[in-house]
């Protein structure tokens, strides 16, 4: 029986090592780059998933907000009553809401801050009312009102309404960084209600009342919510700084929301 060969050794060529310095080098630099270039997409797809993510929530916030607005405004009901307050949209005496810039050939975005309608329930009326609770920087928070009382003293829901906002009473809090709101009304043909004084009907650039029988036929609901990112950003700003910030860039961080709706006790008149 023959003996096993042993295993030959491998060598090296006499001279020659196992790597230069340069082919370090350049292994490394190659290796850097490559964690760099990884590292950037990682922070990339990051920035990108946080994105995404804040904007789900603005659009979830909005549509609830719409939801809830849509389904107010169109069960708004006349209550027949001499002087008795149907529907009231105006902005907030002595606010100083944001303007917030457009493109050349569009008017400053102004805001409406204030919304208040009656509804009916069998024999039981209830006012709602929606007011921006505004703050020095201009951004504020929606709050929604509400209370009720029989037919005969409806006409006393309206004087509730305003007398509460100071300590908001029956006031709730529904969503924080609202920088506009705009309500448009129009009428049975979809045309929008010029500057007019009736006995029921007051409508002005910056107001809008309909009184004992009257209801607007359609309202538009405009309102912005501002991301949760730049509402965080200007928290360490000054009011001043905030507002001239949100005036101009803010409004490039806003998502805006637009519904007409139609009120169906107006037609049914």
């Amino acid at each position: 029986m023959k003996p096993l060969s042993p295993i030959p050794r491998l060598s090296r060529p006499p001279g020659r090592p196992a790597f230069s310095v340069i082919e370090m080098l350049v292994a490394v630099g190659i290796l850097t780059i490559m964690m760099v270039g990884l590292l950037a997409m990682f922070n990339q797809t990051q920035k990108a998933l946080r994105g995404s993510n804040a904007q789900t929530d603005v659009l979830e916030s909005g549509r609830a907000i719409m939801d809830m607005l849509t389904r107010e405004i169109q069960q708004a009901t006349a209550c027949n009553l001499s002087n008795g307050m149907n529907f009231y949209a105006t902005r907030i005496a002595g606010a100083d809401p944001l303007a917030q810039k457009m493109v050349a050939s569009q008017p400053d975005r102004q805001n409406d801050l204030e919304l208040f309608l009656l509804t009916r329930y069998h024999q039981n009326w209830q006012a709602v009312g929606f007011y921006v609770d505004q703050s020095e920087n201009g951004v504020g928070t929606l709050y929604r009102f509400a209370t009720n009382s029989p037919h005969e003293y409806t006409a006393n829901l309206f004087p509730t309404y305003t007398s509460s906002k100071a300590t908001l009473t029956n006031f709730y809090r529904v969503a924080e960084g609202l920088m506009h709101l705009e309500i448009h009304v129009y009428d049975r043909n979809g045309f929008v209600y010029t500057n007019m004084m009736t006995d029921t009907i007051i409508k002005t650039n910056n107001q809008a009342e309909f009184l004992s029988n009257a209801l607007p036929y359609f309202v538009e609901v405009e309102f912005g919510v501002l991301e949760p990112e730049v509402l965080a950003q200007i928290k360490g700003m000054s009011a001043s700084a905030a507002r001239t910030f949100l005036e101009d860039k803010g409004a490039r961080r806003l998502h805006l929301f637009r519904q007409r709706i139609p009120i169906r006790n107006a037609f049914a008149q």
